[in-house]
């Protein structure tokens, strides 16, 4: 009888110390998964963040290109009007 009650309070022992580490798993895994569902976010907004600086960069790039193309038309347009000055003025 005193073994049968032994082994019964063994079984209690082992099933609240399985329970206890099946809560303490889970809870874990739920840390865990809150993780990486916050480091899942993070990456999304990085991403739309890449995309949008890499925007801002192309139209930075355009119209840098603009600037240029125009600054060498006016510089064009200037050595003209010197070359028509200097063949009028020495002529």
């Amino acid at each position: 009888m005193l073994t049968n009650i032994f082994y019964f309070f063994r079984l209690k022992f082992i099933r609240a110390t399985l329970e206890l580490t099946l809560k303490h798993t889970l809870a874990e895994k739920k840390l865990e998964y809150d993780a990486f569902v916050r480091s899942q976010k993070d990456k999304e907004k990085d991403n739309k963040n890449l995309k949008k600086l890499e925007l801002q960069l192309k139209a930075g790039q355009d119209s840098y290109m603009n600037i240029q193309l125009q600054y060498e038309k006016i510089l064009s347009q200037v050595s003209l009007t010197t070359s028509k000055y200097r063949s009028i003025l020495l002529g």
